[in-house]
C-alpha cells in the first residue's frame, strides 16, 4: 500500500477530503419507536469522525493548543477520550489475522 497524497493532516484540502468522507448527516440515522426519536450512528461513520477528531487534535496540539477545539474547557478533550475509547474498542473486538 502506497501513502496517499489526499487526506494531509494538517492542510484544508486534507481537512476538507476527510469531511468529505461523510455523508449528509454525518451518518446518524434516527428511529421512531415508544413515541420518541432516537439517534444512531453507523459504526463505519462513527470510526471515521473520530479519525478526522483525532486528525484534529493532533493538529491543535502541534499548534500549542489543548484539545480538538483548542479550549480544555470545550469538551473537546472529552471527545478525544470518547474516540480513543471507541476505536480501541473497535480494533480490539473485531480483530483479524488474515494477511
Amino acid at each position: 500500500v502506497e501513502n496517499s497524497v489526499h487526506y494531509a493532516l494538517d492542510t484544508k484540502l486534507g481537512a476538507a477530503e476527510w469531511k468529505s468522507l461523510l455523508p449528509p448527516g454525518n451518518g446518524t440515522i434516527y428511529l421512531n419507536g415508544s413515541g420518541t426519536r432516537k439517534a444512531f450512528t453507523i459504526s463505519l461513520f462513527h470510526q471515521l469522525r473520530c479519525l478526522d477528531t483525532i486528525r484534529e487534535g493532533i493538529v491543535s496540539f502541534r499548534n500549542g493548543a489543548s484539545g480538538a477545539g483548542g479550549n480544555p474547557g470545550d469538551g473537546s478533550n472529552r471527545v478525544l477520550q470518547h474516540c480513543m475509547n471507541y476505536l480501541r474498542q473497535m480494533v480490539l473486538c473485531r480483530p483479524t489475522t488474515q494477511v
